[in-house]
């Protein structure tokens, strides 16, 4: 599935827009007269019987003005071409695959953060302080400074959800030099009793025993050191590229085993393995599915699959 991204800035597009894509096949208008369906479901029974794919597939279809999903590559260009031509402001195309939208128990999760923070809509509550927070990028494993804040929501930077913030300033701990890289990892993340990205600094990072790790964090942990492929490759790694890669490895598998949706993974995972592929990487090296109990590296492909593919390689391939 293609999908063209497209931004008017405003305008109307012209019609002889909506006539070249009428002309081309595509449905930019269904029956209005059933409300009962939606705008969607309109569209797609608009489309020729012939034209209706047996597996399931949403059609090519206008899903409103600014995009346009499409069956195949070919139709994308030719729609992004038209709206070019209709001076649109940008046009983008997007690859994907398109799935109906159902809240799930992670959705709940942060919705219910969200909600419990924000509270009602409109302005924050006015005894509420403004303070500096610490916050902590699931997604991206890094960690800003947010200044003068009643609470903050999402990423300062990626604006994801899915973050941990308290009241503070980012912690800045010298990087151990000896031990294991695992100790080392928890010592630097766990010393306020949750997952947190520090900062280098001059302090020593507090002792193993003084960190607590509890819950979800602590079974993700768990498996993270029973998994001997995972254990392997971090070793590899700190041999090969030095500790703070090694820390960085370690924390895109946290977060991903820990925060991220099974089809994120998935999704992420794929767009490591496939340049490793390409690159004769077999995949009984390197699997495309991952496996709900041995961690490895791999799994960590959310924060930036190019280079995980590339440490990869140069680590871990024989």
């Amino acid at each position: 599935m293609q999908v063209v991204l497209i931004e008017w800035d405003g305008k109307k597009p012209p019609t002889t827009y909506y006539n070249r894509l009428e002309s081309i096949g595509l449905v930019v208008r269904g029956n209005k007269e059933d409300r009962n369906l939606s705008p969607m479901v309109r569209r797609e029974m608009r489309v020729p019987e012939k034209l209706r794919t047996n597996n399931g597939d949403i059609p090519s279809i206008i899903f409103q003005e600014g995009a346009v999903m499409c069956s195949n590559e070919q139709l994308a260009r030719t729609v992004a071409q038209y709206a070019h031509e209709a001076r649109a402001k940008n046009v983008v195309i997007v690859s994907g695959m398109a799935e109906e939208y159902a809240m799930d128990v992670n959705d709940a999760k942060v919705m219910n953060k969200l909600e419990n923070m924000l509270g009602r809509r409109g302005r924050p509550a006015k005894d509420m302080t403004k303070q500096n927070w610490t916050v902590t990028c699931h997604d991206e494993c890094a960690v800003y400074r947010v200044e003068d804040a009643k609470y903050v929501p999402t990423c300062p930077r990626c604006h994801s959800p899915n973050i941990f913030s308290r009241v503070g300033d980012i912690a800045a701990y010298a990087m151990p030099t000896g031990g294991d890289i695992f100790e080392c990892w928890k010592r630097l993340r766990f010393s306020t009793g949750r997952f947190e990205v520090c900062e280098e600094g001059q302090s020593e990072a507090p002792p193993i025993f003084a960190c607590s790790i509890t819950g979800d964090d602590f079974n993700v942990v768990c498996n993270m050191e029973r998994s001997k492929t995972f254990v392997n490759e971090i070793a590899k790694i700190e041999s090969k590229d030095g500790r703070k890669m090694a820390l960085k490895i370690l924390d895109a598998v946290f977060t991903a085993r820990n925060f991220l949706s099974d089809k994120a993974r998935r999704d992420a995972r794929l767009n490591a393995v496939l340049p490793l592929y390409e690159k004769g990487v077999l995949p009984t090296e390197a699997s495309i599915i991952e496996s709900p109990n041995e961690y490895d590296m791999l799994d960590g492909s959310h924060v930036d699959p190019k280079m995980i593919a590339s440490v990869w390689m140069r680590a871990i391939r024989k």
